[in-house]
């Protein structure tokens, strides 16, 4: 599994559609969203979203900012 922490204000802005669970599969701790996702969630959600894994970073591909970060359960 890996676990994915989004800032809270990129969450709205995001697509759910390849998550077994959606948008409901993350819940908010303090200012991020949190979810454990498998593998092939994961990669297809980079995908939906057009991100960039950086190290442990997630970043928009457009223009590299950072909305998050993952890490390997």
């Amino acid at each position: 599994m890996i676990q994915i922490h989004l800032h809270k204000e990129y969450i709205n802005s995001l697509f759910f559609d390849s998550l077994y669970a959606g948008k409901e599969q993350f819940f908010l701790r303090g200012n991020q969203y949190t979810a454990s996702l498998s593998e092939e969630e994961y990669n297809n959600f980079i995908k939906d979203n057009n991100l960039i894994p950086y190290k442990n970073l997630l970043k928009q591909y457009e223009n590299g900012e950072i909305i998050g970060s993952f890490e390997l359960d």
